[in-house]
């Protein structure tokens, strides 16, 4: 494969990945991957793995959530320059989009570029 046919490979890449399930790491692998999220019980969980370059983007979203139920999306490191780091989604569409930034010298972290009805924290 040549060099010029890398944008058409990321063009064509498989953006939606399967909601990870309560408890389960969300590791970023594609660059603009989506995550949406299935929320069916009172307290889910996952855990957003921290970034490994500058410019990777995700977008995790509630797809559908059942009526009293809430998944908590909490960073490795900061999402925010306040320091937060967990996200909660308890309500369909709500959404968020993160970027990594470096941090540092050789770090990265992610940081909320848009929410819509998320509750970071």
């Amino acid at each position: 494969m040549g060099s010029h046919e890398h944008p058409t490979l990321i063009r064509h890449a498989p953006y939606e990945v399967a909601d990870p399930g309560s408890g389960n790491k969300i590791a970023v692998d594609r660059w603009g991957m989506h995550v949406p999220l299935d929320i069916d019980a009172a307290s889910e969980t996952n855990t957003l793995v921290d970034p490994v370059h500058a410019g990777q983007n995700v977008r995790i979203f509630a797809a559908a959530v059942e009526a009293g139920a809430s998944r908590i999306v909490t960073a490795e490191s900061s999402i925010n320059a306040s320091g937060s780091t967990y996200m909660t989604f308890d309500a369909v569409d709500e959404l968020a989009i993160l970027e990594s930034f470096p941090v540092g010298s050789a770090t990265y972290e992610w940081r909320v570029v848009v929410e819509s009805g998320v509750t970071v924290g």
